[in-house]
């Protein structure tokens, strides 16, 4: 019953109201059951949803490690580690992303910002024109490449269509 009820938060946009109601549930399932995988998964994604990044983290990284074929969720925990500063986490998962897909896009793209963000041009130029390489029709590669070359600017101050989607981001040379 009271997973029925955490689904329909979820399902209707009432992420913070599901969030207790699946974490009591996940303190009463075995931890390696299917259930408790579900639950792991949903609050990730509760937290994800609601720009909660930090929380996500480590229910993603928890999920990912119980589903070792999961490409989506390695892009969302990729995505949650990079707008939380986790550096080491994006560049491990991109490292598990490559294993999954090697020539993601979204992969090069995320590894890409990172060294964008550690002051690692020359990595990060590479890194982009991998991605842009890999998906040349993905607008998202080459903005994110000009806005890393250009002026440093925020994400966040750029117009939408400009942003790095939730499916962007890639680490390791690539010749």
């Amino acid at each position: 019953m009271q997973l029925n009820l955490g689904l329909a938060l979820f399902k209707g946009g009432d992420l913070k109201e599901s969030i207790p109601v699946f974490a009591a549930l996940l303190k009463t399932e075995p931890a390696n059951s299917p259930q408790a995988r579900q639950l792991t998964i949903l609050l990730g994604m509760a937290h994800y949803g609601l720009g909660e990044y930090a929380e996500a983290v480590p229910f993603l990284k928890a999920a990912a490690q119980a589903d070792a074929q999961n490409l989506q969720l390695r892009l969302t925990l990729a995505h949650s580690c990079l707008w939380t500063k986790q550096y080491q986490c994006v560049l491990d998962v991109y490292h598990e992303i490559l294993l999954l897909n090697a020539e993601s896009a979204e992969a090069d793209m995320l590894a890409g910002e990172v060294l964008d963000e550690t002051k690692d041009s020359a990595g990060a130029i590479q890194q982009f024109r991998a991605a842009a390489k890999a998906d040349p029709k993905r607008p998202t590669s080459t903005s994110a490449w000009a806005t890393s070359c250009g002026p440093k600017t925020s994400t966040t101050t750029l117009p939408a269509s400009f942003r790095p989607s939730s499916t962007t981001t890639r680490i390791t040379s690539r010749s």
